[in-house]
């Protein structure tokens, strides 16, 4: 939610594309993506990809992504790593937070670096209690920074 436009924005995974609904409105416009999956140019935005295990960024009009966090086609638990990152967001600052499923975990990661802390969950271990998390999907972090999971 971006408080300053009154936007929604969501992650339409089978989808493939990002929407953007303004508040309280039904009918939503696609911002990125949409045209199956894929490295096409209009497909940008800090993007949880769960399948080589990494978070990268598109930036409009470069020919391809940057890698902020994470080992292409290796997982882990270990800091540096990555197992089925499913979401991610920014703060103001430039932190990342990732949503870590496989470690069921919650990922911290400063401005350009590439060591993560957990911050939420046990890495590696799942369950009920209030410590534990049981495959995180998606993060989202409210004006002061109020962190919201779905797990």
């Amino acid at each position: 939610m971006d408080s300053s436009s009154n936007m929604l924005y969501v992650a339409d995974t089978d989808n493939h594309r990002i929407m953007s609904y303004v508040l309280n409105s039904p009918v939503g416009i696609i911002v990125a993506g949409g045209n199956g999956v894929g490295t096409l140019i209009n497909q940008f935005l800090v993007i949880a990809n769960c399948g080589v295990y990494t978070i990268v960024q598109w930036v409009i009009g470069s020919s391809g992504w940057t890698i902020l966090v994470g080992c292409v086609g290796i997982y882990g638990s270990s800091p540096l790593m990555l197992y089925g990152p499913m979401g991610a967001t920014l703060d103001s600052m430039g932190n990342i937070y990732v949503a870590d499923a496989y470690t069921h975990r919650i990922q911290f990661f400063a401005t350009g670096q590439r060591n993560g802390t957990t911050i939420a969950g046990v890495s590696g271990t799942t369950g009920m209690l209030s410590s534990q998390l049981n495959s995180p999907r998606s993060i989202a972090l409210g004006n002061q920074l109020n962190m919201y999971v779905s797990d």
